[in-house]
């Protein structure tokens, strides 16, 4: 990630986003402990290059699969599907649905709200995360954002 990012002035964070792949996976059985140890050695490393780090992760990963408490001086983005926020931590991206709809792409996106630390949404109107898939089967996530007019 790093490399990838060298030499670009980022506006947005740079996420961690563990995500459960399969039970053969050999991320499969990752503890609570060495999730948040991974985690924290992630977004410090972000930070000492200069950029800002967030964490991303869902409910059932917040509950039982992450020390949240170790990990409050980072931003948080979580994926809460329900029509309103309710989380015990500050978020700073909640991503409310997988089953958006936006003109030009043919399949249901996640959406998503900046907000800030007030809970106000920050100048985009929208943003949407999606993932391709490359050839070696690693799945890269971008995140555009919408303003109206243009695509950031």
């Amino acid at each position: 990630v790093l490399e990838l990012s060298e030499g670009w002035e980022l506006d947005m964070p740079l996420v961690y986003d563990w995500e459960y792949v399969s039970d053969t996976a050999r991320t499969a059985n990752v503890d609570r402990r060495t999730l948040t140890d991974c985690t924290k050695a992630f977004c410090r490393q972000v930070e000492f290059h200069g950029y800002k780090p967030m964490v991303y992760f869902n409910t059932s990963q917040a509950r039982y699969l992450l020390h949240l408490e170790e990990l409050t001086e980072f931003d948080f983005w979580i994926a809460q599907y329900q029509p309103g926020l309710d989380f015990a931590y500050r978020v700073d991206f909640w991503q409310y649905t997988g089953e958006g709809a936006v003109p030009g792409i043919s399949v249901p996106v996640d959406i998503n709200l900046w907000l800030e630390q007030l809970g106000v949404v920050k100048k985009i109107t929208h943003n949407i995360q999606y993932a391709a898939k490359n050839q070696q089967g690693f799945w890269w996530h971008f995140l555009c954002c919408f303003d109206g007019k243009t695509v950031i």
